[in-house]
C-alpha cells in the first residue's frame, strides 16, 4: 500500500486527531505515515487568512497602499478615485448584496 498526502482543512482539532489515528492505524501495519508530513493544507484555507488581512488593512488604511505607490497623491486623480472607491468599502458593500440575496430565498 501506497499513501502520499492528504489534504484536508486547516481545523485543529478534528482533523489533528484524523491524521494521528491515520498515523498509529498504518504505523500497526508497518505502513510508514508522518501525521505532519503527510498532510498538506487545503490551498484556499491558507491563503484566507492573508487576504482577510490585506481587505482589513485596505477598510482601516485605504490611503496606505496609494502613498506607496505616489510621489503625489493629491494630483493624481486616478488614484485620488481610487482612495475614494476604497473609503467607500466595496467589499462590505458586495457582502452586504450577497446576504441580502441569500435571505431572499
Amino acid at each position: 500500500m501506497q499513501l502520499g498526502q492528504i489534504t484536508i482543512d486547516n481545523a485543529y482539532n478534528n482533523n489533528n486527531t484524523l491524521m494521528a489515528e491515520i498515523e498509529s492505524e498504518l504505523g500497526r501495519r508497518n505502513i510508514p505515515f508522518d501525521r505532519d508530513g503527510n498532510r498538506l493544507r487545503c490551498f484556499p484555507h491558507v491563503v484566507n487568512p492573508a487576504v482577510q488581512a490585506i481587505l482589513a488593512e485596505l477598510k482601516t488604511s485605504p490611503r496606505l497602499p496609494v502613498l506607496a505607490v505616489s510621489t503625489d497623491p493629491a494630483n493624481d486623480a486616478t488614484l485620488q478615485a481610487y482612495v475614494r472607491a476604497l473609503e467607500n468599502d466595496p467589499i462590505g458593500e458586495c457582502r452586504e448584496i450577497i446576504s441580502a440575496c441569500r435571505s431572499s430565498g
